[in-house]
Protein backbone atom coordinates (compact mmCIF):
# COMPACT_ATOMS: atom_id res chain seq x y z
CA UNK A 1 0.00 0.00 0.00
CA UNK A 2 1.42 3.29 -1.31
CA UNK A 3 1.01 6.70 0.79
CA UNK A 4 1.42 10.10 -0.19
CA UNK A 5 4.74 11.40 -1.20
CA UNK A 6 7.00 14.33 0.87
CA UNK A 7 9.33 16.22 -0.72
CA UNK A 8 12.02 17.67 1.69
CA UNK A 9 15.02 19.88 0.31
CA UNK A 10 17.62 19.95 2.92
CA UNK A 11 19.61 22.59 4.22
CA UNK A 12 22.48 22.22 1.70
CA UNK A 13 19.94 22.18 -1.56
CA UNK A 14 19.57 18.04 -1.94
CA UNK A 15 16.07 17.66 -2.55
CA UNK A 16 14.56 14.43 -1.39
CA UNK A 17 11.42 12.35 -2.32
CA UNK A 18 9.78 10.04 0.41
CA UNK A 19 7.17 7.42 -0.66
CA UNK A 20 6.50 4.83 1.78
CA UNK A 21 5.24 1.52 1.30
CA UNK A 22 4.71 -2.11 3.08
CA UNK A 23 7.78 -3.88 1.04
CA UNK A 24 9.88 -3.80 4.18
CA UNK A 25 13.21 -2.20 2.09
CA UNK A 26 14.57 1.18 1.22
CA UNK A 27 14.97 2.12 -2.97
CA UNK A 28 17.18 5.28 -3.22
CA UNK A 29 17.64 6.56 -6.14
CA UNK A 30 20.50 9.57 -6.75
CA UNK A 31 20.76 11.73 -9.50
CA UNK A 32 23.69 13.96 -10.56
CA UNK A 33 22.76 16.48 -13.29
CA UNK A 34 24.97 18.30 -16.10
CA UNK A 35 25.04 19.44 -19.10
CA UNK A 36 28.45 17.99 -19.20
CA UNK A 37 27.81 14.37 -18.84
CA UNK A 38 27.19 12.26 -21.88
CA UNK A 39 26.78 8.56 -22.55
CA UNK A 40 30.60 7.68 -23.57
CA UNK A 41 32.41 10.20 -21.39
CA UNK A 42 34.13 10.39 -18.39
CA UNK A 43 31.00 10.12 -16.63
CA UNK A 44 30.09 6.96 -17.79
CA UNK A 45 33.34 5.28 -16.73
CA UNK A 46 32.95 7.42 -13.64
CA UNK A 47 29.40 5.43 -13.37
CA UNK A 48 31.45 1.72 -13.85
CA UNK A 49 34.04 2.58 -11.25
CA UNK A 50 31.76 4.17 -8.61
CA UNK A 51 31.21 0.65 -6.99
CA UNK A 52 33.71 -1.15 -6.82
CA UNK A 53 36.80 1.82 -6.70
CA UNK A 54 38.38 3.68 -3.71
CA UNK A 55 36.25 6.37 -2.34
CA UNK A 56 36.72 8.77 0.24
CA UNK A 57 38.91 7.34 2.87
CA UNK A 58 37.88 3.53 1.61
CA UNK A 59 40.25 1.33 -0.74
CA UNK A 60 38.56 0.10 -3.43
CA UNK A 61 38.37 -3.46 -2.01
CA UNK A 62 36.51 -1.41 1.33
CA UNK A 63 33.79 0.09 -0.88
CA UNK A 64 33.51 -3.12 -2.79
CA UNK A 65 32.56 -5.25 0.60
CA UNK A 66 30.26 -2.12 2.11
CA UNK A 67 28.41 -2.04 -1.41
CA UNK A 68 27.89 -6.14 -0.81
CA UNK A 69 27.37 -5.81 3.04
CA UNK A 70 24.99 -3.14 2.91
CA UNK A 71 23.10 -2.98 -0.42
CA UNK A 72 20.58 -5.95 -1.26
CA UNK A 73 20.31 -4.79 -5.62
CA UNK A 74 21.53 -1.82 -6.99
CA UNK A 75 22.68 -0.18 -9.99
CA UNK A 76 24.00 2.87 -12.01
CA UNK A 77 22.94 4.17 -15.45
CA UNK A 78 24.56 7.08 -17.49
CA UNK A 79 22.33 9.02 -19.83
CA UNK A 80 22.76 12.73 -21.79
CA UNK A 81 22.76 15.19 -18.66
CA UNK A 82 21.88 12.20 -15.83
CA UNK A 83 24.47 10.02 -13.97
CA UNK A 84 21.91 7.50 -11.93
CA UNK A 85 22.51 5.65 -8.86
CA UNK A 86 19.55 3.11 -7.40
CA UNK A 87 19.86 0.89 -4.64
CA UNK A 88 17.46 -1.46 -1.95
CA UNK A 89 18.48 -2.12 1.30
CA UNK A 90 17.13 -2.52 5.02
CA UNK A 91 16.00 0.15 6.67
CA UNK A 92 18.70 -0.38 9.60
CA UNK A 93 21.40 0.21 6.51
CA UNK A 94 20.13 3.65 5.60
CA UNK A 95 23.15 6.08 7.45
CA UNK A 96 25.97 3.32 5.94
CA UNK A 97 24.00 3.20 2.64
CA UNK A 98 23.56 7.22 2.24
CA UNK A 99 27.41 7.53 3.51
CA UNK A 100 28.39 5.20 0.68
CA UNK A 101 26.31 7.02 -1.89
CA UNK A 102 27.81 10.18 -0.88
CA UNK A 103 31.10 9.04 -1.09
CA UNK A 104 31.11 6.43 -4.52
CA UNK A 105 29.30 9.78 -6.02
CA UNK A 106 31.05 13.57 -4.19
CA UNK A 107 34.66 11.26 -3.67
CA UNK A 108 35.16 8.68 -5.97
CA UNK A 109 39.03 7.96 -6.25
CA UNK A 110 40.85 6.91 -9.27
Amino acid sequence: EQTDAVTLTLSNGLKTHLHVNDSGYVAARLVLRSDAITPNGLAHLFEHTSCVGAAGTWSAGEVTQKYRDFIQDGNASTSPGILTWDATFLPHYLPEVIELLASMTLDQRF
